[in-house]
Parts: C-alpha cells; sequence; structure tokens
C-alpha cells in the first residue's frame, strides 16, 4: 500500500496544539480546473488550485487555528486570471489580470518559461513574445494588474504595471524584513499559510521596440 505523506493524518485537538505545524489543514487532494476562451480580439482564462493537504472551502481544525493564523485561508488556495485584447486600432496587445512579458533576450526582464540551454549555437538567441495574458497553476512566475502594447510594426511601447502579493520569510531586527522570497506555492501547515502573500510587490515599466532598415 502507498504510505500516507506527512502531515496528511488527522489529529485530536491536544495533539494539534502541541504540534500546530506538523499537520495539515485542508484534505489530502490536488484540485484543479481550468477554463479558457478565445476569439478574434478577446481571450482570458482562468485557473483555480489547491496542493494536496491546503485549504479548500473548509479548514479541518478552524476551531484551532483562528488565534494562530495571521489570515483565513480562501475558497481555494490559488487562482489566476485574465482578459486580453488583441488587434484592435491602434491597440496591439491588452491585458488585464496576470501576464507574462518577455523582451529581447530576457537579461533585464522576461517571466514564464524560457530555455537556455542547447549544444546548437544558433538556437541560443531567444525570441520575445511581449506581452502575454496567462492563466498558470505556477503561483510566482507572473505580473499581476495591467499591460498594454501600443504603436505600429517599426515603432512600438510596451507600458505595463504590476500589483501582486508575494510569499516570504520575514525576520526581525531593527526593522522588518524578507530574509528569502518563497516559490513553492504550498500551503498546507499554519506555518506555511502565515508566510502567505506577507510582503507586496509592485513593478512598473516601459519597453521601447524600434525596427529599422539600413
Amino acid at each position: 500500500p502507498l504510505e500516507k505523506m506527512i502531515g496528511a493524518d488527522n489529529a485530536d485537538d491536544s495533539t494539534f496544539i502541541a504540534r500546530p505545524n506538523s499537520y495539515f489543514l485542508g484534505k489530502n487532494y490536488k484540485f484543479k480546473t481550468r477554463y479558457t476562451f478565445d476569439n478574434k480580439h478577446i481571450r482570458g482564462g482562468l485557473i483555480i488550485e489547491k496542493d494536496a493537504g491546503e485549504v479548500f472551502l473548509k479548514n479541518k481544525y478552524t476551531h484551532l487555528t483562528d488565534s494562530i493564523l495571521n489570515t483565513n485561508p480562501s475558497l481555494a488556495d490559488h487562482s489566476s486570471y485574465f482578459i486580453q485584447l488583441s488587434d484592435w486600432k491602434w491597440v496591439q496587445k491588452a491585458v488585464i489580470g496576470d501576464y507574462h512579458l518577455s523582451f529581447g533576450q530576457g537579461l533585464g526582464l522576461w517571466t514564464g518559461i524560457g530555455f537556455s540551454k542547447t549544444s546548437d549555437a544558433s538556437l541560443v538567441k531567444r525570441s520575445g513574445n511581449g506581452i502575454r495574458g496567462s492563466a498558470s497553476s505556477d503561483e510566482n512566475d507572473h505580473m499581476r494588474g495591467i499591460a498594454v502594447s501600443i504603436g505600429s510594426p517599426r515603432l512600438k511601447f510596451d507600458v505595463f504595471y504590476s500589483n501582486k502579493n508575494r510569499d516570504a520569510t520575514l525576520q526581525e531586527s531593527d526593522s522588518l524584513y524578507a530574509s528569502s522570497l518563497l516559490t513553492n506555492g504550498l500551503h498546507r501547515t499554519v506555518n506555511e499559510l502565515n508566510k502567505k502573500d506577507v510582503i507586496n510587490e509592485k513593478v512598473i515599466g516601459l519597453h521601447t521596440n524600434i525596427q529599422y532598415r539600413s
């Protein structure tokens, strides 16, 4: 028989209070649902997901965790969504929600998957897609806000703004600071949930693309 994941067992009240970070607050199954739509100018997507052990609808130990959790678990641990408008008048692309940015060779800014190792030197060069809406199960590698690409084939401006919370381990010395950013996306125990969305990240930028022939 398959062994249970550590933390998946149910605990009585006294056992949980003694070791609250040793037990998952949610049921031991993974859940993910995705919806996308696409037509000539508008596309969008939505994903709702929870990992095994994370809360979905109900915290198993609600009566014991109210005083030790910084926040109450939401409907589902992770959701991602976007609406994208493409090729409409002078707007080449506009996204509201979650999105990726990939410009140039990725040295300054590139979110999402990027393959960089190859034995063929001619394939090292990247080709950025600019702004792209994203509804991904990855909880960290995206922007969240609004991004717009306007212009012509020879002159294009990409303007973007992102405002999202990130998981981190906080420590206090002379002031409170983040000692590390967490990227595994797991929020199963009291300790993991108390590190969720504890810092805010804002990004604003402008990218210009000029093409000309000599």
